[in-house]
């Protein structure tokens, strides 16, 4: 492979790297605005990614599709929250999202005029299989254990990490008694509270770094490796993690900015 193909494929991917932040961004800030700008940035990614297809020998195709191929599915499933411009509803979910990258199918977020087509099938969940919501005790999403289904969603679940068991949400619960807020006592009892609460943060913060930078080994974020918690792993946009919970098709890996789950697609 030519220096500058090389630069070619990297730069593709950079900008990739760079159009998941924007859509993040978008979605996060809830405006309808930036959803609809956020959109047409990717249509030229997979424009650029066929120009390089159809240039590739067989072996530099295979491996541009299990790399740049799955940066781009993840985004086109990344994108599929993003409000269309007609309506402002969520678009449609791409019909080959956590699938092989098939550039036949149309991109969801494009079709800013088509019609919304009603979705042909129903995520189901079973008693004894996997999700993730949010575990009130630990504060944070996990990955649980589902005990209990009422049409066709989960209603008990329990918490892998903690084993506590709960109703099943994605976000913490409102005027719960487990997320309400403490008593309000004196100025300076609040002070102490808050200082205390900053220090742990702080600390754990310190205790993952150095453990992050102490592992001797920390390989590659490959998608098709078996995972285990508590392994260190280095991704290419968010460097060195601690895995936290494995998933079925994704894994919770607890990064220096945070907790993020990772797919596996």
């Amino acid at each position: 492979m030519s220096d500058d193909r090389s630069l070619v494929i990297k730069k593709l991917k950079d900008d990739i790297f760079h159009v998941q932040d924007v859509v993040d961004a978008a979605i996060e800030s809830g405006e309808r605005q930036k959803q609809y700008a956020a959109g047409p940035l990717i249509p030229p990614l997979v424009k650029r990614y066929e120009e390089l297809l159809a240039q590739a020998s067989e072996e530099e195709h295979q491996a541009l599709e299990r790399s740049i191929g799955r940066f781009l599915t993840d985004l086109r499933r990344q994108s599929s929250r993003l409000a269309q411009q007609v309506s402002g509803r969520p678009v449609e979910k791409a019909a080959d999202a956590g699938q092989p990258f098939l550039l036949s199918r149309p991109q969801a977020v494009s079709s800013y005029g088509a019609t919304q087509a009603k979705p042909k099938t129903k995520l189901k969940y079973a008693v004894g299989s996997e999700v993730e919501a949010w575990c009130g005790k630990c504060k944070e999403l996990r990955a649980h254990d589902i005990v209990a289904v009422l049409d066709d969603l989960p209603k008990q679940v329990i918490c892998t990490f903690c084993k506590s068991r709960h109703g099943y949400r994605t976000e913490p619960a409102r005027g719960s008694t487990s997320d309400a807020p403490a008593p309000k006592s004196t100025p300076v009892a609040s002070g102490r509270s808050g200082a205390a609460k900053n220090d742990k943060a702080t600390k754990e913060r310190l205790l993952l770094e150095k453990e992050l930078l102490d592992a001797k080994t920390a390989p590659a974020f490959d998608p098709r490796d078996n995972f285990k918690p508590g392994q260190i792993i280095a991704h290419p946009k968010w460097g060195r993690g601690k895995i936290e919970s494995v998933l079925r098709g994704s894994i919770l890996v607890r990064f220096l900015d945070g907790l993020r789950q990772v797919s596996r697609q």
